[in-house]
């Protein structure tokens, strides 16, 4: 079917259906959309819309138009009986009717069928199309119903098939809302840490949800780069490594000059289908005057440092370190070097002022 084989009302419906399908955002608003346009497009009694739920049960959201839901409540009973998912799930995208999945003997025989006669709602006729977005691991479906005796056509059918593909697109934008909606108990409680930054992550790098303070960090970090794409380029490349398999789940960032330390950790939020979703935590701290003293000072002279705070002499310091007591004494040097400082108690009363446990104030000695 193609545009020029309409007919001038089926354009006009097919132009309004498409229209509305770029707005809908919910699965109740395509389903009114749907019911005003291609229900009356396929001279259709009744429609369903479903899909898949994200999260970790093989559960869907169901969404009908003028069916009682009593029938899909009793789904149980003639699941295993479903002719329609069995036919569509094997070749996703692909409209069939109901002679092309079912002989009418098989039909009237169905556990569905007869549910529908028992409801008082016979449904005589179906037309189904599973819904699908290449590369996403939901799914969803179209599905098209008449009450009486009158067999969907080719010409229905086509019509069908000229709209999946948008029908799939709005899909999919309802079941992107879904899983927004799963993370909002999340952020409500995180809404009341105030302070508190982040992200909600897919592994495209798209973001589904982040606290107010990580755009401000962002600009402060990643002054330079334009962030209308989500996340800055660094972090999601580090997303995507940790999703081939990467184990490196920590990212950090210095900002010598003003001694602050950005960290961003990555944490798997796992799905039953499909690549998994992160939380993307920021942690901006502080480096106080003596975490820049340590770094100055090498693995020996941090040790020396310790015991000098602990009122330790050289030569208590060269037993401890099992040195000898000149080494001491150029290790001693090189750290009141280092923190400027130009004794023992000079270099105790700083650290203490900087937040270091001093037990007793070390007593100078003669170099």
């Amino acid at each position: 079917m193609t545009w020029e084989d309409m007919s001038a009302e089926e354009q006009s419906l097919v132009g309004k259906l498409l229209e509305e399908l770029n707005q809908v955002q919910t699965l109740s608003e395509l389903v009114r959309c749907a019911e005003a346009f291609l229900m009356r497009l396929l001279s259709a009694d009744c429609m369903a819309l479903c899909v898949s739920k994200p999260g970790p049960t093989r559960e869907y959201e169901w969404e009908t138009s003028r069916m009682l839901s009593a029938f899909f409540a009793r789904a149980p009973e003639w699941g295993p009986s479903d002719f329609v998912a069995g036919t569509v799930s094997r070749e996703p995208g692909r409209v069939f009717r109901d002679q092309e999945m079912i002989s009418r003997e098989g039909l009237e025989g169905n556990a569905m069928y007869r549910l529908s006669h028992t409801l008082g709602m016979p449904l005589e006729q179906v037309m189904s199309v599973m819904l699908t977005i290449p590369g996403e691991s939901w799914h969803g479906g179209f599905t098209a119903y008449r009450t009486r005796r009158q067999p969907f056509t080719e010409r229905d059918e086509g019509l069908l098939q000229y709209v999946a593909r948008q029908l799939a697109s709005a899909l999919h934008k309802c079941r992107m809302f879904m899983e927004r909606m799963l993370y909002r108990d999340l952020f409500a409680s995180i809404a009341r840490q105030q302070g508190l930054a982040l992200v909600v992550l897919k592994s495209s790098g798209e973001i589904l949800q982040e606290t107010a303070p990580v755009a401000a960090l962002l600009r402060k970090w990643f002054p330079k780069e334009p962030l209308s794409t989500g996340l800055p380029r660094e972090l999601r490349e580090r997303c995507a490594a940790l999703a081939r398999g990467a184990t490196d789940d920590t990212w950090t960032r210095d900002n010598k000059d003003m001694r602050e330390r950005l960290t961003v950790t990555f944490t798997a939020l796992p799905q039953a289908e499909g690549p998994a979703h992160w939380k993307v935590d920021f942690r901006e701290t502080r480096r106080s005057l003596l975490d820049d003293w340590l770094n100055e000072l090498t693995p020996t002279e941090t040790r020396a440092f310790w015991l000098l705070m602990q009122g330790k002499s050289n030569k208590e310091i060269a037993a401890a370190l099992g040195n000898e007591v000149e080494t001491v004494k150029k290790q001693v040097s090189c750290i009141y070097k280092k923190t400027g400082t130009s004794g023992r108690q000079e270099l105790a009363a700083r650290a203490r002022s900087l937040g270091a446990t001093v037990v007793m104030p070390p007593r100078e000695e003669p170099e």
